[in-house]
């Protein structure tokens, strides 16, 4: 007698086979054992700073044995869901995709049950992966793991500058250099400037460079090592001064190993060619598309850099915090200039304070800080006569006041004998107090007081001629 196992079910059994006797009763025992089922958490993450990879969906394959380790399971499907909130059935060899922080829970699993979880090979697009429990057996009643971490990180580069200076500095000559990288597998491009050559260098390169020409090796991998050493030309007279010839790649970053050999010859007194110092200057302009503004309106900036000295400069940064700006430019040519755009949206604070004040920053190695600053004003708005005026609020006397204008009226307040003169709010009935905008160093009655100022007058000079009288009476 035998039985067959269904949905992972383990079976033992005692007297499954023997002989009938006659009045006799035989008994076969078959015990059937399942346990909890178990399920398996994959997981992805993404460390670095590579453009849009945090949206980037990455591809895995899914593979299921029985127990053996051998026999495919590819007749079950089993339910998963994911943090996305997508849930649906996967079986051996389906593919899923995941995103940075996602992960898909696989449950149901019966104990016993390998698994295999392989992601796609993004090595080509500059990843790298690590990852654990990607291959293990289901356990019951708990999950399994497989995590998988892709790291990438923005390039960097180097770049090897050359500048002879000197009353007998041969311009033309070209120097030697030798570039030694820490990755001596793979093969990067350096492309030349000012002259320079371009070529590929593979773990080391033998690079010449005459005066103000440059190589830029491009797309270096993060903690990359490297040095540069330029041979020894003290036997032709030259002295060697040099920055930055060793040190590691910086993620989205450029490097600089700058070189200037110099060599000068007494003239004996006379007849020697002056030698032209080094005057590194850099200049910075600002402008804007509008000569004033509104708020909600939109401002154009325009930046221009420019190397207006006789050395290149290296490392220049440029900042503008109005525009949340910075850049930063490896070199810069004598005669180069690098222009940047932003904008900006004129707000109410703005307008509170008149105008909006930019400035932007340019440094470099070589130079002191230089800036720029663009005001563009931004007009408070003139008052509506439509809307009515609020007497206990003081009045601004910056703002454009009409003498013909309703809101600041023209007659008695309280009838007869106004002078035309008085402040009066928009129903022409109370008189408002404090300086009139239309009659300098006029003084108004206080709210509530008559505005006919000639009856307060009238009134105390008739008091102070009766009392006199009186007196003189007496």
């Amino acid at each position: 007698m035998t039985e067959t196992a269904v949905d992972w079910y383990t079976t033992d059994s005692t007297e499954k086979k023997g002989i009938i006797a006659a009045e006799e009763t035989q008994e076969a025992e078959f015990i059937n054992t399942k346990n909890k089922p178990g399920s398996l958490i994959i997981r992805k993450t993404f460390v670095g700073n590579a453009d849009n990879a945090t949206n980037k969906e990455f591809e895995f394959t899914v593979t299921f044995l029985k127990a053996d380790g051998i026999t495919p399971d590819d007749t079950s499907s089993y339910n998963y869901n994911k943090t996305n909130g997508e849930t649906g059935t996967i079986k051996s060899g389906d593919k899923i995709y995941l995103k940075h922080d996602e992960s898909i829970t696989i449950t149901d699993l019966p104990e016993g049950l390998q698994y295999e979880v392989a992601e796609k090979d993004y090595s080509a697009d500059g990843y790298t992966t690590a990852s654990t429990g990607k291959k293990d057996t289901i356990l019951t009643g708990q999950p399994q793991t497989a995590v998988f971490i892709n790291t990438n990180y923005k390039p960097g580069s180097l770049t090897i500058i050359k500048t002879v200076t000197g009353n007998a500095g041969d311009t033309n000559k070209k120097f030697e250099f030798t570039v030694t990288l820490s990755d001596t597998q793979k093969t990067y491009s350096y492309t030349g400037f000012n002259g320079g050559p371009s070529g590929s260098i593979t773990g080391s390169a033998i690079i010449e460079l005459a005066n103000g020409q440059s190589v830029t090796i491009a797309d270096l991998p993060k903690d990359i090592s490297y040095t540069v050493t330029e041979k020894d030309y003290a036997s032709d007279g030259y002295t060697t001064a040099s920055t930055g010839d060793s040190g590691t790649i910086v993620t989205g970053e450029g490097c600089i190993a700058a070189f200037t050999n110099t060599r000068n010859v007494s003239s004996g007194g006379g007849g020697g060619e002056p030698v032209e110092s080094e005057k590194p200057a850099l200049t910075i302009v600002k402008t804007a598309d509008k000569t004033t503004a509104k708020v909600g309106e939109v401002i154009t900036y325009t930046i221009k850099v420019t190397n207006t000295g006789n050395v290149v400069l290296r490392n220049v940064t440029v900042k503008d915090s109005l525009l949340s700006l910075t850049r930063k430019i490896a070199i810069l040519d004598v005669n180069g200039e690098v222009t940047f755009t932003g904008t900006y949206t004129v707000t109410e604070a703005d307008q509170e304070k008149g105008k909006v004040t930019n400035v932007a920053i340019a440094d470099s190695d070589q130079t002191d800080p230089e800036q720029d600053q663009e005001e563009i004003p931004v007009p408070k708005e003139p008052l509506d006569p439509t809307e009515p005026v609020d007497p206990t609020e003081p009045i601004d006397p910056t703002l454009p006041v009409d003498p013909n204008n309703p809101p600041l009226g023209s007659g008695n307040a309280s009838g007869g004998g106004g002078t035309g003169d008085e402040l009066v709010d928009l129903n022409g009935k109370t008189p408002l107090g404090g300086i009139n905008p239309n009659k300098p160093g006029g003084v108004l009655p206080k709210t509530g007081e008559t505005s006919n100022i000639g009856y307060y007058v009238t009134g105390l000079l008739l008091l102070g001629l009766g009392l006199a009288l009186r007196k003189r009476m007496s």
